[in-house]
Parts: structure tokens; C-alpha cells; sequence
């Protein structure tokens, strides 16, 4: 039999067994509170003995004041880069990444990141940066190694563009960025002509729109070779 008591309560049996088990996980404890343990073993005649007594305070690991998910960029056409802002001060065993494609998919794994100072960053290089969007969140995992404080739900953009060969307009299109605690202010477009990115955005539009015409008339019969990029 296990006895435990909650100090400033009575002394209760927790659990007994045959006498084979040598163990036990009491779960379910109250942060910050002292328990106390003792084992008795007993024989069906009523003899029994005593172990000692054990007194210890279950802690709390101190959770982060804060785990930011900051950034979410699409680099070079390859991977997706996360930038984590998270409490330095935190006692913690690192950082879970998240991915799911779609808002009503379960999330999946993708790697741990430890703790340290400044902002924190992953790479994923797993994502489908050619073919939609993805979801990223971050997990805390305390020291005892158990999922606590959890990040923002950051989307990342999905740019497509669809050219008009009568119009000589390409209709640039992509999906809201969206997770960021504040509102978006504005979408600046910039264009690659012939591999040089020019200096200035194309166009800054209002952080509700999702779509702009490019009118390319002016580049035929010129120095392009007809090779536009978009960012």
C-alpha cells in the first residue's frame, strides 16, 4: 500500500497491489505543494511493516513570459525560414515546429530548437514553397519536458502570377499573410527584369490586397528578354 499525504491533510492510501510492484507514478500534483510518502507492506494475517517516510515540493518550471513567432520567408524559391522571438530567461528544453498545409490539417512535426539569446531561427526545408502555403506554430517543451506555452499561427505567402498575352498584363495573385499580432500595413511588389532586381517596389498596395495587374507593354521591343520575376 502507498500512503501520501498533502501536507496539512491526512494521510490517505493512494494505491495497493500484490506485492510484485515496485513502483509508482503519482500524477495529477498540485504545483508548489509538499507530499509526503510512505509504503506499507502487509501480509493477509495483518502483520505489515513500514518504509520511511519521503517529503518532497512538486515545482513548477518557470514558463516563458513569451514564444513569438515573428517571421515566416519563403528564401530563393528553397526554404522556409522561421524567426522565433522567445523568453531568454525561460527554463526550458527548446522549441517544437509545427507545419500543416491546410487550416483544418492536424499539425506535423519538424524539429526542435534550443534555447539562447536573441531571436531564434529554423529552416524548413521541407516545405512546399513552389505549391501553396503553410502554417507554422512553435511549442514550448519545459524542463520536464512537458508541451507548455505555445506560439502565433503564422501563414506564409504563395505568390502565383497569370499572364495575358493578348492584354499584355500579368495578373500577380497571392494569399494574406496573416498571424502577426498587429495589422498588416501594406504588400510592396518587386519586379526582376533580365535577372536585376530593380531598386524600387513595382507597387505598394494596402495590407487587404491580395492581388495586382502588371502591365508589361512598355518592356516589348525593349532590353528584356522576356524573363519576369516577381517577389
Amino acid at each position: 500500500e502507498i500512503g501520501v499525504r498533502l501536507v496539512g491533510s491526512e494521510m490517505c492510501i493512494r494505491d495497493s497491489n500484490t506485492g510484485v510492484q515496485t513502483s509508482y507514478v503519482h500524477s495529477g500534483l498540485n504545483p508548489d505543494s509538499k507530499y509526503c510518502y510512505v509504503v506499507r507492506a502487509s501480509t493477509v494475517g495483518g502483520l505489515y511493516s513500514l518504509s520511511n517516510k519521503l517529503c518532497f515540493t512538486a515545482t513548477q518550471p518557470v514558463q516563458p513570459a513569451y514564444v513569438y513567432l515573428q517571421t515566416a520567408t519563403v528564401v530563393n524559391n528553397e526554404y522556409v525560414r522561421l524567426k522565433i522571438n522567445a523568453d531568454p530567461t525561460a527554463n526550458v528544453i527548446g522549441y517544437e515546429v509545427y507545419r500543416k498545409e491546410e487550416v483544418n490539417d492536424s499539425y506535423s512535426y519538424l524539429g526542435l530548437v534550443s534555447p539562447g539569446l536573441g531571436i531564434l531561427q529554423y529552416r524548413d526545408y521541407s516545405a512546399p514553397v513552389n505549391e501553396k502555403s503553410s502554417y507554422y506554430q512553435i511549442v514550448t517543451i519545459d524542463s520536464c519536458g512537458r508541451s507548455s506555452v505555445i506560439s502565433n499561427e503564422l501563414r506564409t505567402m504563395h505568390l502565383i502570377v497569370t499572364p495575358n498575352q493578348n492584354s499584355l498584363v500579368n495578373r500577380i495573385q497571392w494569399n494574406k499573410f496573416s498571424g502577426w499580432n498587429g495589422a498588416l500595413k501594406e504588400y510592396a511588389i518587386y519586379r526582376s527584369v533580365n535577372g536585376v532586381v530593380e531598386s524600387s517596389p513595382l507597387f505598394v498596395l494596402g495590407g487587404g490586397a491580395t492581388f495586382y495587374d502588371d502591365n508589361v507593354d512598355d518592356l516589348v521591343g525593349g532590353v528584356s528578354d522576356g524573363c519576369l520575376l516577381y517577389t
